[in-house]
């Protein structure tokens, strides 16, 4: 529906802005474009405004409106009245020595249900007013059976403590203000679009879609109030002790099932898991990664059109890069925060951080399964005629979708990377949390970056591609405007700079107050492990600096003196040569990057990179300097004007040798730092 209602549209108000184009400016073709123009983009800014009001502002609101209603509706339909020190105050001072227990700032309002025979209760609330309903039954178990009264209230007062209210209940009011706003005005459109419209096969892939977005939003709701239930229970056990009620009442709970990720409360055997394994609630799993993967990209391909309609026609080009900027920082979040739990379990038990490459993995595979389900993607691109004709588009999407997948890989392990050596630089939770925070910066900025770009191209798809490649003038000048950008150096910059600027906070003993459940732990204390040597990659940086420009200062004073002026003064002589320093100058990037990733023990892949880039920045200002020396002293000049001094250092000259010595030069050193630094490690085993 939307579809069509916006293909419509659009034709009829562009049908009308050449109308009126004509009518303005009958005898002028340029005014006619120029006044079309802008008379299309601003029909585009209303539409775009009118989807942003309709859509995004409609969902929120209802969502609000659902969660501040949900307590009332629940006191309501369950007939709760309030339970006061008047119905029975030997229960009531329990609960409140409970209350103090949990060390809550401010008691919830405790309600009775008093018909209701099951032994439980119900912690719910909004913003400023927290309730927990105690069910007749539970009420009676104070009597018979106090500690399981209890441990009942304690998971309760669990969920109050963890903050985990209204997370959850703002999720059930998304989701449900989704389906109302979203979901139930889709469905009934694809009726009349599957049964009584034009395209039968369009409708039916709207239709699967829908079902499939509406099963992830149910997966996904459910999976939230599962983990609820379980940290709520670790909490809890934590203040019941171990002679507590609360593991002999999840003992004997009927045990699950197959279909136990359909349901609200999680499977009691992986609850009573959680007790003795607490550590599992730290690690984010494959699944976790996957469906934050599919949320991130979910909305992806609207959010580019409703870009396209709210920007100017000469900056939709842009439109990936300010969907990724907003989705970009959950996904640093997801990537970030599983690499993080997996260090920081790791160093509390001594071992190496597992399994933080394949959250990149299934990050990387959410993404495009989401991309997939996007309710735009049944839009036809392009009717094939043939199969050979759908394969090689096809190809290209698995190629480009599986380059996501490696890079995420890599990221997230760089990630994790970063997080081993920011660790050392924590001495309380409170700046464990601020490192955490710093490592989400660049790996925001990166993921916005790339991500952006490789939506860009999987948005063109391969007929897009090819002809952007046939017009520029093949694939190298393409990688060439890609990698030599600005954007890129930056990139590259954060590859060693992140890790390795946390050697400037790095303890010698790392000392983390309260970083766990415990009610009141002893300080964490975690022995640093070897230092990084950011001062050996320099050196090494700067050495093969001077090796390379003392090679290009041989070669350029030899072809002064060996060549005739006709023969270095010719620009496809300049061209050549220019290319040759080039690469002199990455062959010896490449070289500090060998040296400094074999010869350091820790992060040596990181030493590598930075010393290549030291290499990259010194030989580009040396180089620069050569050719700028060539106007004071003749002996240095290649082009016939030496004795007159020009600016020596000149930006403009130095920004583009720069993209080419600099840039290539870290992103080739790349593989060699990182299969040199597992190869040197290897080998010290």
């Amino acid at each position: 529906m939307q579809y069509d209602i916006l293909t419509s549209s659009w034709w009829k108000a562009t049908s009308n802005c050449i109308a009126k184009s004509q009518l303005a400016h009958p005898d002028d073709l340029t005014l006619q474009l120029q006044f079309e123009k802008r008379c299309r983009d601003a029909y585009e800014l209303i539409q775009g405004g009118w989807i942003l009001l309709g859509v995004v502002f409609l969902l929120l609101f209802v969502a609000v409106i659902i969660y501040w209603l949900i307590p009332s509706w629940l006191i309501w339909r369950r007939r709760l009245s309030p339970f006061t020190a008047e119905d029975d105050p030997q229960i009531m001072s329990s609960l409140n020595e409970l209350c103090r227990e949990s060390a809550l700032a401010r008691p919830p309002v405790f309600l009775s249900d008093p018909f209701n025979p099951t032994v439980g209760g119900l912690a719910f609330g909004r913003l400023g007013r927290r309730y927990v309903a105690l069910n007749g039954g539970l009420l009676a178990q104070f009597h018979s059976n106090p500690a399981r009264f209890h441990a009942v209230v304690r998971h309760e007062l669990a969920h109050l403590r963890n903050n985990d209210v209204d997370k959850t209940y703002f999720a059930v009011a998304v989701s449900l203000a989704f389906v109302l706003v979203a979901l139930i005005p889709l469905g009934v459109s694809l009726i009349d679009d599957v049964f009584f419209g034009t395209d039968f096969i369009f409708g039916l892939n709207l239709a699967w879609r829908a079902i499939g977005i509406a099963g992830y939003v149910y997966l996904a709701l459910a999976a939230l109030l599962r983990s609820r239930e379980i940290h709520a229970d670790v909490r809890a056990s934590i203040w019941d002790g171990e002679a507590g009620a609360l593991r002999e009442i999840l003992s004997k709970s009927v045990g699950g099932n197959r279909l136990s990720f359909l349901g609200f409360h999680p499977d009691p055997r992986h609850r009573l898991r959680s007790f003795d394994e607490p550590q599992r609630l730290f690690r984010l799993s494959f699944w976790d990664a996957f469906a934050a993967g599919i949320a991130s990209t979910l909305a992806f391909p609207d959010l580019n059109a409703l870009f396209g309609l709210l920007l100017d026609s000469q900056y939709e080009i842009l439109t990936p890069y300010g969907a990724s900027i907003l989705f970009a920082p959950m996904m640093a979040g997801v990537m970030a925060l599983g690499a993080w739990r997996s260090v920081y379990m790791a160093r509390i038990h001594g071992t190496k951080p597992q399994g933080t490459g394949r959250l990149g993995v299934a990050l990387g595979l959410g993404m495009i399964l989401g991309l997939w389900l996007a309710l735009r993607s049944a839009v036809p691109y392009i009717d094939y005629g043939s199969f050979w004709e759908w394969l090689v588009p096809s190809l290209f999407l698995f190629l480009w979708g599986s380059l996501l997948v490696v890079g995420l890989f890599f990221l997230s392990k760089w990630t994790a990377a970063g997080a081993v050596i920011w660790l050392e630089a924590a001495r309380s939770a409170k700046s464990m949390r601020s490192a955490y925070v710093f490592s989400i910066l660049p790996l925001t900025a990166i993921m916005a970056l790339c991500v952006g770009f490789w939506y860009f191209f999987w948005f063109q798809r391969y007929e897009g591609v090819y002809t952007i490649i046939r017009l520029s003038g093949g694939i190298v000048p393409v990688m060439d405007r890609v990698i030599g950008s600005s954007c890129a150096f930056w990139v590259f910059l954060s590859l060693w700079a992140f890790p390795l600027s946390a050697r400037f906070f790095r303890r010698n003993e790392i000392v983390i107050e309260n970083a766990r459940l415990e009610k009141d732990p002893p300080p964490l204390r975690l022995k640093s492990l070897e230092p990084t040597r950011a001062g050996l990659a320099i050196l090494i940086g700067v050495v093969s600096a001077i090796l390379a420009l003392a090679l290009m200062t041989v070669i350029r004073l030899g072809a002064r003196f060996t060549l005739a002026e006709a023969a270095y003064t010719d620009m496809a002589w300049k061209d050549g040569y220019l290319k040759s320093q080039i690469a002199l100058a990455i062959l010896f990037q490449l070289g500090a990057a060998l040296a400094a990733s074999i010869w350091v023990k820790r992060l040596g892949w990181a030493h590598g990179l930075f010393a290549a880039f030291v290499a990259g920045g010194v030989i580009t200002l040396g180089f620069v300097g050569l050719v700028e020396l060539g106007d004071c002293w003749s002996i240095f000049s290649l082009g016939g004007v030496g004795g007159v001094c020009a600016n020596v250092f000149d930006p403009i000259l130095i920004g583009f040798l720069g993209g080419y010595m600099v840039n290539w030069g870290t992103f080739l050193s790349i593989p060699v730092a990182v299969i040199a630094s597992k190869v040197a490690s290897w080998i010290r085993r």
